[in-house]
């Protein structure tokens, strides 16, 4: 972290969307890690023009994933130390809305490659929580319920539970479109973490197809056009484990990168030996059965179990 440096935020919210400070006070209150430290916060105007204008004061974060691994480049540092930084990454990333889920009912909804940012010490901070998507308190622990409500009445909003909705319906402004899941991508009407996941999957592709300086100027997995048509160019994109980094420009890595990339891949898109992401095209709710085996060594004992636990809902 850079010391005493802040970053000054500026913005125009829907006036019943739940306020970017809210969500964060409801993060760092339950001990969701990775989240960036707020300094200060609040709402400026409360119905302008139908908005609500907010500020919000955060302490610097770093830079992003991709300027993160741009100077990596330059550093020319060595291959075991890019993995443990990618690592850093992964763990960091799938640690934040996983936690933020569990522990408060809220998922992030627009993982992209501006909103990870890393700091000098291979921190890893997810920020941009304003299309948070606030789920209902039925699943959480007593405390953190009633903190909900308490930070509801500071806030000077509705109570939480009526601002929440009982599934994370997608809206279709909510995220960036070259890093949304496939699901996403055909129409879900439903997101959940997995999707989340997804997205983080190919942030971290993008920004280490920066690495290659691909001769290719336009690479074929993120060459978008229309959503429906870029789920299906990845459909084809992913199908070969031996092929799949090259269409996403990712063409020299070292075996332990290539492993975990290879791995997410699998955890992501295979159920019971079969590639499924053709099925999630056609019936995006397709379920998916995830093997959490395929991350140990990739992320942290204590997010294997929260991940295992039959009680973490990963696809609502």
């Amino acid at each position: 972290m850079a010391s005493g440096i802040l970053s000054v935020s500026l913005s125009a919210l829907w006036k019943h969307t739940v306020p970017e400070g809210t969500i964060y006070e409801i993060l760092e209150k339950a001990g969701v890690d990775n989240i960036p430290l707020v300094y200060k916060s609040g709402v400026i105007k409360r119905n302008l023009f139908g908005y609500h204008l907010e500020y919000l004061v955060l302490v610097h974060c770093g830079s992003s994933i991709k300027e993160y691994l741009d100077a990596m480049l330059e550093e020319k540092l060595d291959p075991g130390l890019t993995f443990s930084k990618v690592r850093a990454v992964v763990n960091g990333t799938i640690r934040c809305p996983t936690q933020a889920r569990v522990y408060c009912s809220i998922l992030h909804w627009d993982i992209s490659i501006g909103n990870v940012m890393v700091d000098t010490s291979s921190m890893v901070r997810v920020i941009d929580w304003g299309y948070g998507k606030l789920l209902p308190d039925a699943g959480l622990t007593h405390e953190a319920a009633a903190h909900r409500r308490a930070v509801a009445t500071k806030w000077q909003l509705e109570d939480m539970s009526i601002l929440a909705t009982s599934k994370a319906i997608h809206q279709s402004l909510t995220g960036t479109s070259l890093y949304m899941s496939i699901p996403v991508l055909c129409g879900a009407g439903v997101r959940g973490l997995l999707d989340d996941f997804e997205s983080l999957f190919y942030v971290i592709l993008h920004a280490l197809s920066a690495l290659e300086n691909s001769k290719d100027p336009v690479i074929c997995a993120f060459d978008f056009h229309e959503s429906r048509n870029l789920a299906m160019v990845r459909t084809g994109c992913l199908a070969s484990e031996a092929c799949f980094l090259s269409f996403f420009g990712v063409t020299r890595c070292s075996d332990a990168l290539h492993k975990l990339l290879c791995n997410l891949r699998e955890y992501l898109f295979v159920s019971n030996g079969k590639y499924i992401a053709p099925d999630l095209v056609v019936d995006p709710c397709t379920p998916r059965g995830t093997d959490v085996q395929l991350l140990r060594g990739f992320i942290d004992e204590d997010m294997m179990s929260l991940l295992q636990d039959k009680e973490t809902p990963l696809q609502t």
